[in-house]
Protein backbone atom coordinates (compact mmCIF):
# COMPACT_ATOMS: atom_id res chain seq x y z
CA UNK A 1 0.00 0.00 0.00
CA UNK A 2 2.92 2.27 1.17
CA UNK A 3 4.74 1.45 -2.50
CA UNK A 4 1.72 1.89 -4.14
CA UNK A 5 1.32 5.38 -3.34
CA UNK A 6 4.37 6.74 -3.36
CA UNK A 7 4.41 5.21 -7.17
CA UNK A 8 1.33 7.10 -7.44
CA UNK A 9 3.49 10.51 -5.84
CA UNK A 10 6.09 10.24 -8.37
CA UNK A 11 3.78 9.14 -11.08
CA UNK A 12 1.89 12.74 -10.30
CA UNK A 13 5.36 14.58 -9.35
CA UNK A 14 6.82 13.43 -13.12
CA UNK A 15 3.32 14.11 -14.45
CA UNK A 16 3.84 17.55 -13.50
CA UNK A 17 6.85 18.42 -14.29
CA UNK A 18 6.31 17.73 -18.26
CA UNK A 19 3.24 19.71 -18.23
CA UNK A 20 5.28 22.36 -16.91
CA UNK A 21 7.92 22.41 -19.09
CA UNK A 22 5.39 21.75 -22.02
CA UNK A 23 3.68 24.74 -20.80
CA UNK A 24 6.74 26.60 -20.88
CA UNK A 25 7.91 25.59 -24.17
CA UNK A 26 4.00 26.67 -25.51
CA UNK A 27 4.31 29.99 -24.47
CA UNK A 28 7.66 30.56 -25.60
CA UNK A 29 6.39 29.12 -29.27
CA UNK A 30 3.44 31.46 -28.59
CA UNK A 31 5.77 34.57 -27.77
CA UNK A 32 7.62 33.19 -30.58
CA UNK A 33 5.01 33.04 -33.35
CA UNK A 34 3.50 36.35 -31.74
CA UNK A 35 7.24 38.20 -32.79
CA UNK A 36 6.96 36.80 -35.85
CA UNK A 37 3.52 37.30 -36.76
CA UNK A 38 4.64 41.08 -35.88
CA UNK A 39 7.63 41.26 -38.14
CA UNK A 40 5.46 39.77 -41.20
CA UNK A 41 2.95 42.04 -40.47
CA UNK A 42 5.53 44.49 -40.98
CA UNK A 43 7.17 43.30 -43.72
CA UNK A 44 3.71 43.06 -45.24
CA UNK A 45 3.42 47.02 -44.85
CA UNK A 46 7.24 47.72 -46.25
CA UNK A 47 6.42 45.26 -49.19
CA UNK A 48 3.15 47.80 -49.73
CA UNK A 49 5.01 50.92 -49.56
CA UNK A 50 7.27 49.64 -52.09
CA UNK A 51 4.62 48.74 -54.32
CA UNK A 52 2.70 52.12 -54.34
CA UNK A 53 6.39 53.72 -54.35
CA UNK A 54 6.54 51.61 -57.46
CA UNK A 55 3.26 52.30 -58.88
CA UNK A 56 4.29 56.19 -58.70
CA UNK A 57 7.40 55.85 -59.80
CA UNK A 58 5.93 54.09 -63.08
CA UNK A 59 3.57 57.05 -62.96
CA UNK A 60 6.15 59.45 -63.16
CA UNK A 61 8.09 57.46 -65.54
CA UNK A 62 5.00 57.79 -68.16
CA UNK A 63 4.55 61.16 -67.50
CA UNK A 64 8.10 61.88 -67.92
CA UNK A 65 8.13 59.99 -71.39
CA UNK A 66 4.87 61.61 -72.23
CA UNK A 67 6.67 65.55 -71.67
CA UNK A 68 9.63 64.46 -73.88
CA UNK A 69 8.01 63.40 -76.88
CA UNK A 70 5.76 66.60 -76.44
CA UNK A 71 9.20 68.51 -76.11
CA UNK A 72 10.67 66.34 -78.93
CA UNK A 73 7.87 67.51 -81.26
CA UNK A 74 8.31 71.09 -80.37
CA UNK A 75 12.05 70.48 -81.09
CA UNK A 76 11.71 69.73 -84.38
CA UNK A 77 9.36 72.34 -84.99
CA UNK A 78 12.04 75.16 -83.91
CA UNK A 79 14.21 73.16 -85.96
CA UNK A 80 12.17 73.59 -89.16
CA UNK A 81 11.35 77.50 -88.22
CA UNK A 82 15.04 78.14 -87.74
CA UNK A 83 15.78 76.87 -91.16
CA UNK A 84 13.14 78.51 -92.63
CA UNK A 85 14.50 81.97 -90.66
CA UNK A 86 18.00 81.03 -91.47
CA UNK A 87 17.18 81.03 -95.74
CA UNK A 88 14.98 84.06 -95.22
CA UNK A 89 17.72 86.33 -93.56
CA UNK A 90 20.36 84.90 -95.93
CA UNK A 91 17.87 85.34 -98.86
CA UNK A 92 17.10 89.15 -98.01
CA UNK A 93 20.86 89.70 -96.72
CA UNK A 94 22.06 88.48 -100.32
CA UNK A 95 19.01 91.03 -101.69
CA UNK A 96 20.57 93.98 -99.64
CA UNK A 97 24.40 92.84 -100.49
CA UNK A 98 23.08 92.90 -104.17
CA UNK A 99 21.47 96.11 -103.92
CA UNK A 100 23.95 98.00 -102.09
CA UNK A 101 26.93 96.27 -105.05
CA UNK A 102 24.68 97.70 -107.28
CA UNK A 103 24.75 101.31 -106.01
CA UNK A 104 28.29 101.25 -105.40
CA UNK A 105 28.83 100.42 -108.93
CA UNK A 106 28.27 103.61 -110.70
CA UNK A 107 29.89 106.03 -112.92
CA UNK A 108 31.81 108.74 -111.12
CA UNK A 109 32.66 112.22 -113.63
CA UNK A 110 34.15 114.57 -112.43
CA UNK A 111 33.40 118.63 -112.98
CA UNK A 112 35.16 121.12 -114.95
CA UNK A 113 37.64 122.88 -113.66
CA UNK A 114 39.90 125.12 -116.41
CA UNK A 115 41.33 124.01 -119.21
CA UNK A 116 41.45 120.65 -117.29
CA UNK A 117 38.69 118.24 -117.63
CA UNK A 118 38.19 114.56 -116.89
CA UNK A 119 35.09 112.84 -118.00
CA UNK A 120 35.85 108.64 -117.99
CA UNK A 121 33.84 105.71 -116.24
CA UNK A 122 36.22 104.98 -113.27
CA UNK A 123 35.76 101.22 -113.03
CA UNK A 124 36.18 99.30 -108.97
CA UNK A 125 37.90 95.78 -110.04
CA UNK A 126 37.31 94.91 -106.32
CA UNK A 127 33.55 95.91 -106.65
CA UNK A 128 33.00 94.39 -109.89
CA UNK A 129 34.09 91.13 -109.21
CA UNK A 130 31.60 91.58 -105.99
CA UNK A 131 28.79 92.45 -108.41
CA UNK A 132 29.55 89.62 -110.76
CA UNK A 133 29.63 87.28 -108.20
CA UNK A 134 26.69 88.34 -106.65
CA UNK A 135 24.32 87.84 -109.84
CA UNK A 136 26.07 84.87 -110.60
CA UNK A 137 25.16 82.80 -107.33
CA UNK A 138 21.56 83.62 -107.61
CA UNK A 139 21.51 81.66 -111.42
CA UNK A 140 24.34 78.82 -110.05
CA UNK A 141 23.95 75.97 -107.60
CA UNK A 142 26.27 73.26 -108.59
CA UNK A 143 29.58 75.08 -109.27
CA UNK A 144 31.62 74.46 -106.62
CA UNK A 145 34.08 77.19 -105.04
CA UNK A 146 37.47 77.06 -107.45
CA UNK A 147 34.74 77.04 -110.49
CA UNK A 148 33.37 80.42 -109.08
CA UNK A 149 36.47 81.82 -108.17
CA UNK A 150 37.61 81.56 -111.88
CA UNK A 151 34.14 82.34 -113.46
CA UNK A 152 34.30 85.59 -111.33
CA UNK A 153 37.49 86.59 -112.08
CA UNK A 154 37.12 85.83 -116.02
CA UNK A 155 34.21 88.06 -116.23
CA UNK A 156 35.81 90.76 -113.92
CA UNK A 157 38.56 90.96 -116.73
CA UNK A 158 35.54 90.52 -119.84
CA UNK A 159 34.19 93.53 -118.29
CA UNK A 160 37.09 95.46 -117.29
CA UNK A 161 38.58 95.18 -121.40
CA UNK A 162 34.85 95.63 -121.93
CA UNK A 163 35.12 98.96 -121.23
CA UNK A 164 37.89 99.62 -123.59
CA UNK A 165 35.89 99.55 -127.22
CA UNK A 166 32.89 101.76 -125.32
CA UNK A 167 35.80 103.97 -124.28
CA UNK A 168 37.44 104.35 -127.92
CA UNK A 169 34.23 106.00 -129.62
CA UNK A 170 34.66 109.16 -127.51
CA UNK A 171 36.39 112.37 -128.08
CA UNK A 172 38.41 113.91 -125.08
CA UNK A 173 38.25 117.57 -124.87
CA UNK A 174 41.45 119.81 -125.12
CA UNK A 175 43.39 119.05 -121.57
CA UNK A 176 47.15 120.21 -120.29
CA UNK A 177 49.98 118.03 -120.40
CA UNK A 178 53.46 118.43 -119.27
CA UNK A 179 54.81 119.22 -122.61
CA UNK A 180 51.91 121.52 -123.53
CA UNK A 181 48.14 121.11 -124.39
CA UNK A 182 46.39 119.83 -126.90
CA UNK A 183 43.38 117.85 -127.90
CA UNK A 184 43.67 114.07 -128.64
CA UNK A 185 41.23 111.79 -130.67
CA UNK A 186 40.15 108.76 -128.68
CA UNK A 187 40.33 107.10 -131.72
CA UNK A 188 42.01 104.20 -132.67
CA UNK A 189 44.25 105.87 -135.18
CA UNK A 190 45.48 108.74 -132.17
CA UNK A 191 45.76 105.81 -129.82
CA UNK A 192 48.70 104.06 -132.64
CA UNK A 193 50.25 107.64 -132.41
CA UNK A 194 50.41 108.18 -128.44
CA UNK A 195 53.04 106.26 -127.00
CA UNK A 196 53.07 103.61 -124.43
CA UNK A 197 53.65 106.03 -121.85
CA UNK A 198 50.76 108.27 -122.50
CA UNK A 199 48.23 105.12 -123.37
CA UNK A 200 49.45 103.83 -119.81
CA UNK A 201 48.46 107.50 -118.17
CA UNK A 202 44.95 107.66 -120.30
CA UNK A 203 44.26 104.30 -119.15
CA UNK A 204 45.03 105.09 -115.27
CA UNK A 205 43.37 107.93 -115.29
CA UNK A 206 39.88 106.54 -116.75
CA UNK A 207 40.28 104.15 -114.42
CA UNK A 208 40.83 101.30 -116.52
CA UNK A 209 44.03 99.96 -115.68
CA UNK A 210 44.14 96.15 -114.99
CA UNK A 211 47.36 94.89 -112.85
CA UNK A 212 49.20 92.26 -115.27
CA UNK A 213 46.83 93.36 -118.05
CA UNK A 214 48.81 96.90 -119.04
CA UNK A 215 50.40 95.32 -122.68
CA UNK A 216 46.87 93.70 -123.47
CA UNK A 217 44.68 96.93 -122.68
CA UNK A 218 47.39 98.57 -124.88
CA UNK A 219 46.86 96.90 -127.39
CA UNK A 220 43.30 96.90 -127.53
CA UNK A 221 43.52 100.25 -127.47
CA UNK A 222 45.43 100.11 -130.97
CA UNK A 223 43.32 97.32 -132.50
CA UNK A 224 45.67 94.70 -132.65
Amino acid sequence: MCCSALLFLLITGVTQCVYNIISVILQILRNRNSMLEARNTELEAIHAKREASHDALEARNAQLVASNAELQRELQKCQVAYKDLQKHVAAQKEAEEGKKVEEEVETVTTKSKGRKRKAETQYNTRKASKAVATISSRSRESTNVADESLIVQQMAEEEQVNLLPSAAGVTLKPYQTKEGSGTLSTSKDSYQKMTVEKLRALLKERGLMVKGKKDELIARLRGK
